[in-house]
């Protein structure tokens, strides 16, 4: 909506200690890797302006530099995810990868999140992020986006 994401839905954990359920709640995009995977395909002129405004702070993580944020972004765009550590709230990891529609724009995203003390746990964080990505490009090829060849996809 905007600028801000909206969690549209959640899958429920068995563990006794998990991540509070998100679901209908607006979050600015600068505050995780949520919203990173999808800045990361915004025009310039929406990304500069978003970057010129006021960042808000949600944790002593959170990033609000916007050469800072640049940098990030060109780290998505050259392998499609990213990792987040306590950027929104504390004590919560998430890896996101965008889901794209047929023309290749970013229409939502795909992530995993849980507790920062137990999460990615003994899964390699590379391993992770390249199968958010790949489930994330398989729900954007229902969409109807193809890959260009070449490009690593």
């Amino acid at each position: 909506v905007g600028t801000d994401l909206v969690h549209l839905g959640q899958v429920a954990t068995e563990h006794d200690v998990s991540v509070r359920d998100w679901t209908g709640f607006r979050v600015a995009a600068h505050s995780g890797a949520v919203g990173f995977v999808l800045m990361a395909f915004w025009d310039d002129a929406v990304l500069d302006e978003y970057l010129a405004g006021e960042l808000e702070v949600f944790s002593p993580a959170t990033m609000t530099d916007p050469e800072q944020i640049r940098a990030r972004l060109e780290v998505v765009r050259s392998r499609g995810w990213l990792w987040s550590t306590d950027e929104y709230a504390l004590g919560v990891t998430t890896v996101a990868a965008a889901v794209l529609d047929r023309e290749g724009h970013a229409v939502g995203n795909l992530h995993v999140h849980g507790p920062s003390y137990r999460f990615p746990g003994t899964t390699e964080p590379d391993v992770l992020g390249r199968i958010v990505h790949e489930r994330a490009l398989a729900i954007s090829t229902v969409l109807g986006f193809r890959p260009q060849q070449g490009n690593g996809d």
